[in-house]
């Protein structure tokens, strides 16, 4: 199953760019669903409510999330094998 994340703004397109911003993606690579597009309130103060997204996480390759975990220990500790 897909993992998943959410993420709001003041309106449908700021939780897309802080979702993109967050996770390293461009709108076009990003899946999402909206949950909820806000509202403003009464003269944007009272009773406003953010926009809310659910963006479906990119699956990551085993051999790629070991290889990048290797390789910040590698540059953690000094290096490889001896």
């Amino acid at each position: 199953m897909a993992q998943t994340q959410e993420f709001t703004g003041k309106d449908v397109n700021i939780a897309i760019k802080n979702a993109c911003s967050a996770l390293s993606l461009s709108k076009d690579k990003l899946k999402y669903d909206v949950i909820s597009e806000g509202t403003s309130g009464i003269f944007g103060i009272v009773g406003r409510k953010d926009a809310r997204i659910r963006v479906i996480l990119p699956e990551i390759d085993d051999a790629e999330e070991k290889e990048g975990i290797l390789s910040m220990v590698d540059e953690a500790f000094g290096g490889g094998p001896p």
